[in-house]
């Protein structure tokens, strides 16, 4: 998927969010909401690795903060997920 024009669509789908608020369209403000937060998980985000590996440091989703390995394991592109298992988010193991 294209970084630039899901960007681009998460703006659109507020713009579209905020004016059916306006005009009193709760729900389909919602379902723009909730939209956005399926587009927002296809963006990948980044790792922080600790400057220090040792084999107990825990490497965590940026979304949910759920453990997606030891940092020592997650070096190793091999070991490394797409996305998260549990919510979803796209993962970048770029350092």
């Amino acid at each position: 998927m294209d970084e630039k024009k899901v960007r681009e669509a998460i703006e659109d789908i507020k713009e579209l969010s905020e004016l059916l608020r306006e005009k009193g369209m709760i729900r389909g403000a919602e379902h723009c909401d909730t939209s956005i937060e399926a587009l927002e998980k296809q963006l990948p985000k980044k790792v922080d690795f600790e400057e220090d590996v040792t084999e107990d440091v825990c490497v965590e989703c940026h979304s949910c903060g759920c453990f997606l390995g030891y940092q020592v394991d997650c070096l190793d592109e091999n070991y490394q997920i797409d996305y998260c298992k549990h919510c979803g988010q796209r993962i970048d193991w770029s350092e």
